[in-house]
């Protein structure tokens, strides 16, 4: 079975365990810096095989300023592949004991919060320079929300729910981490990727996600970015979905001309917001050069 570091999965040699996105210790959830014979450097994710819908929308929708998918593989429990990348999205679902195993570029990043620890609760980024990570990170969110066809799912509209812990800064600018935060779809057959978190847009929430419900999620990710608290009362999920849905969002802490462009992308009614999440930053922009 799986034991943890040192472990051979999919021909890959686990270092260090680099994070998790589960309930702690080793198995699904899990995040590895592993190294491949050759002496390749990878980020392994070890998945439930029921994500396999969201990878297979992954690998068809690369960019720049996404995190790069670079393999993936059905793995037994003695991390041996058996099914390989071309083989893991047709023929008979992977048995329970199976494990999914995703290789990505993460390995190459810095999370924006490990290189801006907070200060006093502050987070201490320069507004422009905040607003330049923003840029690369608006145009991977406006890439994935435009509707696309993709084969045997049909058009396909995406959402990601982005948070401060899903900005990665690398030598080529920001990037956003995709594949390790929420991801929502408008198909009833992806089911499976639906899940909601602190960051998520009201109608993501109810279970209807559409092309501007990022741009809500960015908005958020800002204030938080931007004043060192987040934008809505309590810790507990439930409370703070019942506050989205109620529209109680505090923005204490920002500009009143950064406060009118972020109110507008965090309208309730998605048709009301900007045209994309990269005409929002452009509209930050003009407020910080209104108020420098």
């Amino acid at each position: 079975m799986l034991e943890g570091e040192n472990t051979l999965i999919a021909g890959f040699r686990l270092r260090q365990r680099a994070g998790t996105d589960g309930a702690g210790g080793f198995g699904l959830g899990c995040l590895y810096d592993a190294v491949s014979a050759s002496g390749q450097h990878v980020s392994l994710k070890l998945a439930s095989p029921q994500a396999l819908p969201a990878v297979r929308i992954k690998e068809r929708n690369q960019h720049p300023n996404l995190v790069q998918l670079i393999g993936h593989w059905i793995v037994n429990e003695q991390g041996e592949i058996v099914r390989h990348p071309e083989e893991s999205l047709a023929g008979t679902a992977p048995t329970q004991a199976n494990t999914l195993v995703i290789a990505t570029d993460l390995h190459i990043g810095v999370p924006l919060r490990v290189r801006h620890p907070p200060v006093q609760g502050s987070l201490q980024i320069p507004t422009p320079e905040l607003l330049h990570y923003l840029e690369d990170i608006a145009a991977a969110a406006d890439f994935l929300s435009a509707p696309k066809f993709i084969e045997g799912m049909g058009v396909v509209t995406l959402c990601c729910d982005m948070t401060p812990s899903s900005i990665l800064l690398t030598p080529q600018g920001a990037r956003l981490d995709d594949l390790h935060s929420s991801l929502t779809s408008n198909l009833a057959t992806l089911d499976e990727m639906r899940s909601c978190s602190a960051y998520s847009a009201p109608e993501s929430i109810e279970g209807q996600p559409g092309s501007s419900s990022s741009q809500y999620s960015l908005a958020l990710t800002y204030c938080h970015l931007r004043t060192g608290t987040p934008p809505f009362p309590g810790t507990a999920l439930i409370d703070i979905i019942r506050a989205r849905l109620r529209n109680e969002l505090s923005l204490a802490g920002l500009r009143a001309e950064e406060s009118r462009v972020i109110t507008k992308a965090l309208f309730r009614n998605p048709a009301e917001r900007y045209r994309s999440c990269a005409e929002m930053v452009r509209a930050l922009w003009g407020a910080w050069r209104a108020e420098a």
